[in-house]
């Protein structure tokens, strides 16, 4: 199916808003086979590449319609002293109070459907000199 070929070339983090000219992702990607109930694992980096220090950095990405999220499978690692803040929607990003739960929307137990949005509030600036100018974020989902 059409959405399952999404999986296989996600878009990325096209609705990142990156409020840094130079800062960009170096790379996204996950894994796929087209068995439903298969576990992928997303995983983007961030890098800033610029001159300056990277402020009131926003990552978000959108859950494509043929997974689930799993609950508690964020991991973000980011350079020392940066703290992220964590948020969800389940409404395409119009809001963003939604908290995950086991069964949300009808998903198995551990996942929720209804998750379609998921948004990386760095509380620090990210460096512009290496190797303090990289972060990570990961997410596992399921496809239904």
């Amino acid at each position: 199916p059409d959405d399952l070929y999404q999986l296989q070339s996600p878009p990325g983090l096209k609705e990142a808003i990156l409020h840094a000219q130079d800062l960009y992702r170096a790379a996204k990607e996950v894994r796929v086979t087209s068995k439903a109930g298969t576990d992928l694992t997303y995983t983007a980096t961030v890098t800033n590449v610029g001159t300056q220090p990277a402020f009131s950095v926003i990552l978000m990405d959108s859950l494509p319609t043929v997974v689930e999220f799993k609950v508690g499978s964020v991991v973000t690692s980011m350079p020392g002293g940066i703290s992220v803040t964590l948020e969800y929607s389940s409404d395409n990003g119009a809001s963003w109070t939604y908290a995950p739960v086991s069964t949300g929307c009808g998903a198995p137990a551990a996942y929720d459907a209804c998750v379609n949005r998921i948004r990386w509030l760095l509380l620090s600036s990210l460096s512009h000199t290496p190797p303090n100018n990289t972060g990570n974020v990961q997410f596992i989902t399921r496809i239904r």
